[in-house]
């Protein structure tokens, strides 16, 4: 009957040749000798013999599925052993752990189910399920809570597969789930642990930084942003606004999860966002930076030709006008195809018309080219206008 538990320092599986450290359970008090065996495959070998220390040191060699069984006897005791306790490990080649299922004929814990993910907070419950397969189908479930590896509270074998965990406090917690046959006389059949960290508060986290859909401003243009954090309430943001890695602006930590500000000259602009959670004494707890260039006007669009006559008739003279949306200092320029020639009857002006006189039967067309004074593209917008004298 297992009236003692085998513990291990290390948790299941772990890569062979790994100092693994064995304990037993249980019998505060009592006078007892201990000896420590490690079987496989049907062979067993000791690890140590009968003694008062019931504490032992198993370097494994080869992986394997292996059974870890304690012989305990009273110090006094005339028999061979008393009591008898066993624990299954499993051991890996080194590299990626994998769990192996050293009898297939016992209740195994295939995974533990948080409903809740991280980062766990104080004061907040949750709810581990046990899902396990193996054995009789027919299982008892106990559960252990420690921290820092202290014993806080066992819940005796049941048939109930979950348990709520509410921490009260901060810090490193650890659940440990045991199954085994409900006629089974093990102390357990299965065991698996997982750390718990739970914090004071929920860290900030920058989910998103949302803009307009504009990917081109200009000076005077209003420059919008909104951070899309979780736990929205709790969380507190800074803004630092910097031109050519130089800062211009910087506020405090504020409520405020929306941004804006208006470029007084172009250049290369950046806003750092940084969020915290109000009760946080960190710097900050998550960051992001956006970028965005300010060009000194908005791109040219929207060229026209106009021109002041219904037709255009031979030996009159015509004028051709141009108008546009945005720029800034636009200038424009002409050229006229007369016969199949291009040529150049207007340079780059803030002059936005032409008159032209034409004298000939065919077709003419009239190029206008538009960009603004700043710019040092040969053309931002144009337009074409074609017209046929008979």
């Amino acid at each position: 009957m297992n009236e003692f538990g085998i513990e291990f320092n290390l948790q299941s599986p772990q890569n062979k040749n790994s100092e693994i450290r064995i304990s037993l359970a249980g019998g505060p008090g009592r006078e007892l000798l201990c000896k420590y065996l490690v079987g496989a495959a049907g062979k067993w070998s000791t690890i140590s013999d009968f003694s008062a220390d019931k504490e032992a040191i198993w370097i494994p060699t080869e992986p394997g599925g292996y059974t870890v069984m304690a012989q305990i006897k009273e110090k006094d005791s005339k028999k061979s052993f008393d009591y008898i306790s066993k624990a299954e490990f499993v051991i890996v080649d080194s590299g990626v752990k994998k769990e192996i299922r050293a009898d297939k004929r016992s209740p195994w814990i295939d995974e533990l189910i948080v409903d809740k993910k991280k980062p766990y907070i104080i004061n907040d419950t949750l709810h581990i399920e046990v899902n396990a397969s193996g054995g009789k189908g027919d299982y008892l479930y106990s559960f252990i809570v420690r921290k820092d590896g202290i014993e806080l509270e066992e819940i005796p074998y049941g048939y109930c597969n979950w348990v709520d965990f509410t921490p009260e406090t901060a810090g490193e917690f650890e659940l440990e789930a045991r199954v085994k046959d409900v006629d089974s006389n093990r102390y357990a059949d299965n065991v698996k642990k997982i750390p718990i960290a739970v914090q004071e508060y929920a860290p900030a986290n920058i989910d998103y930084i949302m803009m307009p859909p504009k990917k081109q401003y200009a000076v005077s243009d209003t420059v919008a942003l909104e951070a899309i954090v979780r736990n929205t309430g709790n969380v507190l943001m800074k803004y630092i606004l910097k031109i050519n890695n130089h800062v211009i602006e910087e506020t405090g930590f504020v409520e405020s999860k929306k941004y804006e500000f208006i470029p007084k000259c172009s250049g290369a602009y950046s806003v750092v966002i940084l969020a915290k959670n109000s009760a946080s004494n960190e710097p900050y707890d998550s960051k992001e930076e956006i970028r965005i260039r300010v060009d000194d006007a908005h791109p040219i669009k929207n060229t026209r030709i106009v021109h002041d006559r219904d037709a255009v008739m031979p030996g009159e003279s015509v004028t051709f006008s141009v108008s546009f949306e945005d720029g800034r200092g636009v200038l424009m320029e002409f050229y006229i195809m007369e016969a199949g020639d291009w040529r150049l009857v207007q340079s780059y002006s803030k002059k936005n018309y032409y008159t032209f006189i034409p004298y000939n039967k065919g077709v003419y067309k009239v190029l206008a080219l538009t960009k603004s004074q700043n710019s040092v593209l040969p053309y931002e917008d144009y337009d074409m206008y074609t017209f046929k004298i008979d």
